[in-house]
């Protein structure tokens, strides 16, 4: 799975505010450009993964981002 990689977070709160930064770097403003439609966690072939869907507000138009969260969780794996 290609998932986009987030380092040097100290935590899952910091990780979480890195994946919207991330997001809103690409897609512009949180509630006004864009807002999310579903987030979950995954594991697939021995790493963790979050996902976050997005509609982009002016097109209604979904995208997926996948981001690498193995790090966070390697005490857990």
């Amino acid at each position: 799975m290609k998932a986009i990689k987030i380092r040097n977070v100290k935590d899952d709160l910091e990780f979480i505010r890195a994946e919207y930064a991330y997001v809103s770097k690409r897609l512009g403003r949180r509630g006004i450009d864009w807002e999310i439609v579903d987030q979950h966690s995954l594991r697939q072939d021995g790493k963790m993964y979050n996902e976050i869907e997005v509609r982009i507000i002016s097109t209604g138009k979904i995208k997926r981002f996948v981001f690498d969260s193995t790090e966070l969780f390697k005490g857990l794996l």
